[in-house]
């Protein structure tokens, strides 16, 4: 299987959402990327029947990118540990999509995701999820705060956002 193959089959996920847009480039084929891209594009369809209109702002990301993209974050230089820590990114393994999303919609979807994700991560543009096995749920707001619970979670986001 190629990877036109595995985009023929799904529908609300093209190739140039996932692959990094930068270089141009897609993570090496696996069944753990076939199985989280086609819940992800059901995922999306969830989104599509419930009126809420989405972009996926990235998928997968290289580790130089992925590296950048975390200096601009926090707005700093990344320490060699942590270059180490952002390189095993879920992005980096082509398991991780960065969905925007309209402000209003954002607690909405968030709460569509965690029926079909483990690991959902809330932000002022969207949310991002993630093939991780354990729970996880988080919201960044300067830095990260992470939670078992993602009703406390949205709960905190939704305070720190006013």
């Amino acid at each position: 299987m190629d990877w036109l193959d595995v985009f023929k089959n799904l529908k609300n996920i093209k190739i140039n959402d996932y692959e990094d847009r930068v270089i141009k480039v897609l993570p090496e084929i696996n069944k753990n990327i076939i199985d989280f891209l086609h819940l992800s594009d059901m995922f999306l369809l969830e989104l599509k029947n419930n009126n809420i209109n989405f972009t996926i702002n990235s998928g997968y990301r290289t580790i130089e990118r992925q590296i950048k993209i975390k200096e601009n974050e926090l707005k700093r230089q990344l320490t060699e540990k942590e270059k180490k820590e952002v390189s095993n990114s879920y992005h980096c393994q082509g398991l991780a999509f960065d969905i925007g999303l309209n402000k209003n919609n954002i607690i909405d979807a968030f709460l569509i995701a965690v029926k079909f994700f483990k690991r959902v991560g809330l932000y002022s543009w969207g949310i991002h999820i993630d093939a991780g096995a354990s729970f996880l749920y988080w919201y960044f707001n300067k830095r990260y705060y992470y939670y078992n619970n993602y009703q406390k979670a949205v709960k905190d986001f939704i305070n720190a956002s006013k």
